[in-house]
């Protein structure tokens, strides 16, 4: 299970006492193609109703893909439909009236991480981390994450001036600008394939170093568990696995 925990403030002064909004994304059903029970504490509302995310590709993108799409889907009034989030009321720039300044909800600073939960006695690990931090002006942030086996997303300016704020839509906008530099449309759902496919003796393979991460160190650190060695490859690098494997690792492996 994943839980994403946003709090007020900075990373480093992270505690009970400053927890805004948070996040339990956890599995409904456990294939290659996932379906995901996603439950959302808003801070200001308490508890949301329990989501279904269906039918979501595993280990085929960002982290923060994936917790985008759950709070699209909790914010939503009925739970269905395309993911997408709510349309923003944003406070606009100028008052028509006497020119001044209009009032508009914003964090100082804003930060989130996302926690991978072990089971079977498994150790808890943060697999993400968001920060943002407001610059003042006309409602402009900037927004730094980190994730697990990929690099590091940054945006240095966005905008958000809505007239009240929600922790968790913060975070998902930030990471929508980080991944695709457009704040309010989610991306296309990530592609299920397999990388490099070829038969070696009438067996399908996959080759390990064109699966995409985080999928790539996902199914190494899996192989290494398993006591396993992937076949040698012509053109050197980790070699070859079966297709039987990866899709294994792909539905077994939380």
């Amino acid at each position: 299970m994943l839980h994403v925990s946003i709090h007020a403030g900075k990373l480093k002064d992270i505690c009970a006492g400053n927890r805004l909004d948070w996040l339990d994304i956890g599995y409904s059903r456990l294939r290659g193609y996932a379906n995901y029970r996603v439950a959302l504490f808003r801070v200001d509302q308490g508890p949301q109703p329990i989501r279904l995310l269906r039918k979501y590709p595993r280990w085929s993108g960002p982290v923060w893909d994936l917790v985008v799409r759950a709070i699209a889907l909790s914010l939503s009034p009925f739970g269905e439909g395309p993911e997408k989030l709510p349309a923003l009321q944003e406070v606009g720039k100028e008052v028509e009236t006497g020119k001044r300044k209009p009032r508009f909800a914003y964090a100082d600073a804003l930060c989130a991480v996302v926690t991978h939960k072990g089971e079977y006695g498994t150790a808890d690990r943060n697999v993400a981390t968001m920060q943002t931090t407001y610059l003042g002006g006309e409602g402009m942030y900037r927004a730094t994450l980190m994730e697990d086996r990929r690099s590091d997303f940054a945006v240095d300016l966005f905008e958000y001036r809505p007239k009240f704020l929600m922790p968790c839509d913060l975070v998902a906008r930030a990471a929508l600008m980080a991944m695709t530099g457009l704040r309010d449309t989610l991306p296309p759902r990530p592609s299920f394939d397999l990388p490099g496919a070829h038969e070696i003796g009438g067996v399908t393979h996959v080759t390990i170093d064109l699966i995409p991460e985080p999928a790539r160190t996902g199914f190494l650190r899996f192989m290494r568990q398993m006591k396993l060695k992937a076949t040698p490859s012509p053109k050197g690098g980790e070699g070859v696995a079966t297709e039987k494997l990866y899709l294994k690792f792909l539905e077994k492996v939380p």
